[in-house]
Parts: structure tokens; C-alpha cells; sequence
């Protein structure tokens, strides 16, 4: 049996993601149960729980009673959306350098399309563990990552255990799905249980079944379980990601460069103008990526990671000679294209307390007034005897505003 053209796609997933983005802002909670949506009175939903959590029954979609009946000792957290949104975005910005073909439908999961990413990176395990790895040093988030021909099967390929990646090879995708239980299909619960009535417990029991009956007994559906039974691949590829710009330089020689420093000039002004961009984008990078266009009509595609976010247009370029540094370069140079991957927001100006040094002669007064401004009570105050004729200890005394 020959594969031609094998869709290949990767499930990055990153568990009890909402869990981790709050167990990072409080380490307490490192070992504990812990229950993201509100407090336990609240009407509303679960939106994420941990794994101590879990193994009591939470589950998100519960409600916050219903999880507190489960497990009355976890620390119930509000939802703050924002927080994780940002994250998640400088995540999936990250993702964009390895592939522009990127699904990324709930916080904490993404399927990038690397079909042709594996004409340069090569190895897909490998390619997987690298992504893995870029998540965790941009986040300190626990990320995982499964490879299958589909979105399906890269998703049920994602490890449960502490394993970070598991690739399912070409051609085994059916024997892996066999085994799967119903309650995995995205379909309806109401077809999940009657397939569970028709003694079809998982999807091995269900391949044999023809289509046209599966469409008979459930409708559209139906050709869905038929296709996800029998481990079919993904019909269309993974569109790109909306609002993926990226600046992006061409540079045509009028004579072909054969000696690296040349190179270097010519790179730096690109980068510079690219450099430049970002300023008025206020994002940094964190890959940058390089096309040589050869005398020899062949292509050299480089792409490497920064070893900080920047938009430093030295920086950039000092690392794309180093890397350039290691690379066979078999024939004179005629143009390159450069661009810049994986953007994320810059960090923004922290709202001090005092916008500028006081100068030594100003009064308290401005400062005192200053204060109320900003935070509208008055945190200064001072101790003042309410009855000093009394004895000690039933003296009292109160604070006043100076």
C-alpha cells in the first residue's frame, strides 16, 4: 500500500491549561486541588479543574456547586479570561514558525498542519518534541503533542502520561482507532448512546459497518463515525491562520555574493527595515527565518529560534550569521527573502507609583494629593489621641487624615 502526499498534522495540547496559567501566578496551589470558574455559590459552570480534581469527578461543564459536593476541599479560583487569551495568543503566535496552517479552537489546543514543514524540519517526532519544548520555555507550561493523518487522530495520539510526544506512523491509524471507546467521537451523546445500545462500544466494532448504513441509522453523521472509524485522513488541509503578518524583506543582488561578509551588509539592511516594522508593530520576534535563492537554482530554507523575544535588528542579525556559520553553502548567492516569526506583544511601560521624581523642595501636600487621585482614598493617615486625660490603658486613639 503506498501513501502519497500523507496529511500530517499535530495535536499540541497543553493539559488543565487555565489550571497552570493560575498555578503559575500562585505557586500554593502546586499539588492541590484546584477549580477554575468562581466560588462555590456562584451559578455557574467548571471551566477547567485540575488532575486532583478530576480524579474526584469534576469535570469542566459541571457545575460549581455540583464540584464543591466533589470535592470540598479545592481551591475554587474566579475566571479571569483575559489573562489566559494573551497567553494563548503569544502561544499560537509562537506555533506560526513552525507552520501557518494552524487550527487552534480552545485555549490549551492546537492542531498545526506540517506536511510541508517536514521538507525542513525533517523528522516529525522530532519536529513535535521541538514544538513541545518552545511552548514550555515561552509559557513554563506542561505541554504534550500527538501526530496522526488527521485532527482526530493526533488528538487521541496525545500521551496521557508524562511521555511528551506520540507519533502514529502511516498506515497504522486504523489498528490505533480500533481500540478507541465511542464516548471519543465528536458527535451528539444522543448517538454516542445509541451506538453504545447497539452494542458498538468502541470503533473497531464500528470499521466493518458500511457507510450506507451508518448514514441510514444516524444521518450525516454517520459518514463522519465511518471515516474517524476507519482511521481515514484529513480531506482538505488546515487553512492559515487569519491575521498571521509577518514583516517580510526581499532582496535581489545585481551581482551574486560569494563571500559571507557581503552577505552580512546586504542582510543587515533588510533586517534593519524589518527591525524597524516590529518598533511601530510594538511586537518582538521569536524566530526569524532565511531563504537563499542560488546561482545553481536551487533554494537553502534556514529558520532559528531566538534566545530571547527582540526587535533588535543587530540581535537578529548576528544570530542569523551564526546560524549561517554552520551551513554548507554550494553556490554564489543571487537574493534572499528574510522574515521575522512568531510575534509577541511587547512588554508595556509599568504603571509606577510616581511618574516622575519628586524634586526635594515639593511638599508632602502634592504627594498626598497625588495619592487620593489616583487611588480615591486616602492612604495616609496619622494616630491621634481621642481622650488624652484618660487613663492608660483606656486611652483611645483614632486616625485622622494629616
Amino acid at each position: 500500500m503506498f501513501y502519497i502526499e500523507c496529511m500530517r498534522i499535530v495535536c499540541v495540547h497543553i493539559p488543565h491549561f487555565h489550571v497552570q496559567v493560575e498555578r503559575l501566578k500562585r505557586r500554593n496551589l502546586e499539588g492541590r486541588p484546584v477549580i477554575v470558574g468562581g466560588r462555590p455559590d456562584e451559578r455557574a459552570p467548571v471551566i477547567d479543574c485540575s488532575e486532583e480534581a478530576a480524579e474526584r469527578g469534576v469535570r469542566p461543564s459541571l457545575t460549581l456547586k455540583e464540584a464543591y459536593h466533589l470535592c470540598p476541599d479545592a481551591v475554587f479560583v474566579r475566571f479571569e479570561e483575559g489573562e489566559g487569551t494573551a497567553l494563548w495568543e503569544e502561544i499560537a503566535s509562537m506555533l506560526q514558525s513552525f507552520s501557518v496552517r494552524i487550527d487552534a479552537p480552545d485555549p490549551g489546543v492546537a492542531y498545526l498542519d506540517i506536511t510541508k514543514a517536514l521538507n525542513v524540519y525533517g523528522d516529525e517526532s522530532a519536529l513535535a518534541a521541538r514544538i513541545v519544548r518552545g511552548i514550555e520555555e515561552l509559557s513554563h507550561l506542561e505541554a504534550r503533542a500527538g501526530i496522526g493523518n488527521s485532527r482526530f487522530v493526533a488528538r487521541m495520539a496525545v500521551p496521557m502520561t508524562k511521555e511528551r510526544v506520540h507519533v502514529i506512523p502511516p498506515g497504522t491509524e486504523k489498528r490505533f482507532v480500533s481500540s478507541l471507546p465511542v464516548e471519543t467521537l465528536p458527535v451528539e451523546r444522543e448517538i454516542k448512546e445509541r451506538l453504545t445500545l447497539l452494542g458498538l462500544h468502541n470503533l473497531g466494532k464500528i470499521a466493518p459497518l458500511s457507510v450506507e448504513s451508518l448514514i441510514a441509522q444516524f444521518g450525516r453523521p454517520g459518514k463522519l463515525i465511518s471515516e474517524l472509524s476507519k482511521g481515514a485522513g484529513e480531506g482538505r488541509p488546515i487553512p492559515r491562520m487569519e491575521n498571521s503578518v509577518y514583516p517580510e524583506r526581499e532582496v535581489i543582488c545585481e551581482a551574486p555574493i560569494e563571500v559571507m561578509g557581503y552577505l552580512g551588509v546586504f542582510l543587515g539592511g533588510a533586517v534593519a527595515e524589518i527591525a524597524e516594522e516590529l518598533a511601530g508593530m510594538r511586537r518582538l520576534c521569536r524566530a526569524i527565518k532565511l531563504i537563499l535563492y542560488l546561482r545553481n537554482g536551487s533554494v537553502l530554507e534556514r529558520q532559528w529560534i531566538m534566545h530571547a523575544p527582540t526587535a533588535s535588528g543587530e540581535e537578529m542579525t548576528r544570530r542569523i550569521m551564526d546560524g549561517l556559520a554552520a551551513v554548507a553553502i554550494e553556490s554564489p548567492i543571487t537574493g534572499f527573502r528574510v522574515n521575522v516569526r512568531a510575534l509577541s506583544r511587547r512588554e508595556p511601560i509599568p504603571d509606577t507609583l510616581f511618574k516622575a521624581k519628586p524634586h526635594i523642595g515639593e511638599s508632602l501636600k502634592s504627594v498626598k494629593d497625588y495619592l487620593k487621585t489616583k487611588y480615591g482614598t486616602l492612604p495616609l493617615v496619622k494616630v491621634e489621641e481621642r481622650d488624652p486625660m484618660a487613663r492608660l490603658p483606656e486611652r483611645r486613639f483614632v486616625f485622622v487624615e494629616p
